[in-house]
């Protein structure tokens, strides 16, 4: 199950990255995290664009809205995405 951490006005979702997949998409769960494949090569912050913007398709909310908090260069990723319910957030990955 992915943990999904419920704050004030923002959930925080942990995301493992994989790069250099054919397409863009979310992949299920990996130890916890949200599995997303990214079709962005992991330099110069590429796929950490390609993921911003495809969870703000994905989610139906503004970029401005996503932020990664923490691993930058990392695979695994901490997220936080602002305005959106953790329900919302459920009913598009079931």
């Amino acid at each position: 199950m992915i943990n999904i951490k419920r704050e004030a006005g923002f959930c925080l979702i942990n995301v493992k990255a994989v790069p250099n997949a054919k397409k863009t998409q979310l992949a299920g769960e990996y130890n916890g995290a949200l599995k997303v494949k990214v079709a962005a090569v992991p330099e110069d912050g590429k796929a950490n664009d390609e993921i911003v913007d495809f969870f703000s398709d994905v989610f139906d909310i503004n970029k401005s809205q996503i932020e990664i908090v923490k691993g930058f260069k990392s695979r695994h990723k901490v997220i936080k995405l602002t305005g959106i319910e953790e329900e919302k957030f459920k009913k598009i990955l079931a």
